[in-house]
């Protein structure tokens, strides 16, 4: 009875021990902030690195239903994927600069009233597209 009530324990504890290491939002906020700082060329590819890891980690650990932490993080990977995916061409232009700017406001008005400022998610995802593209800076 003894080590059925201590083995329930544990496998209760276990998820919430695990959640609790998982990145949060707020986490890739200051991961970003820190790796823009940084100046490594490979930077962006970190970025979407660690958001795919965690993603795969929050799937794993519940993978019929996600919270609120789990839905921000995807939400900051697919504002940033047009920029991941510019990071990986071979020659990076003007043109596909300015497609990937036009993309990032379009997708990040959408139900939102016009007129409206940059979601924190867009804001990221433009530092790092004028990082890439710096004759794109306002």
């Amino acid at each position: 009875m003894r080590k059925s009530l201590i083995l329930t324990l544990i496998l209760s504890i276990s998820p919430m021990i695990y959640a609790a290491k998982l990145k949060t939002v707020d986490d890739f906020y200051t991961e970003s902030e820190t790796l823009l700082n940084s100046k490594k060329t490979s930077a962006i590819q970190d970025l979407e690195k660690s958001l795919k890891s965690t993603m795969d980690q929050y799937e794993k650990q519940d993978p019929l239903q996600g919270g609120k932490a789990e839905h921000e993080v995807t939400v900051l990977y697919y504002t940033l994927e047009p920029v991941f995916k510019l990071s990986h061409d071979k020659k990076i232009t003007t043109e596909n600069c300015a497609k990937v700017r036009q993309e990032i406001k379009t997708s990040d008005s959408m139900g939102r009233p016009e007129g409206s400022s940059l979601t924190k998610q867009a804001d990221v995802a433009m530092k790092w597209l004028e990082n890439i593209c710096p004759t794109l800076k306002e």
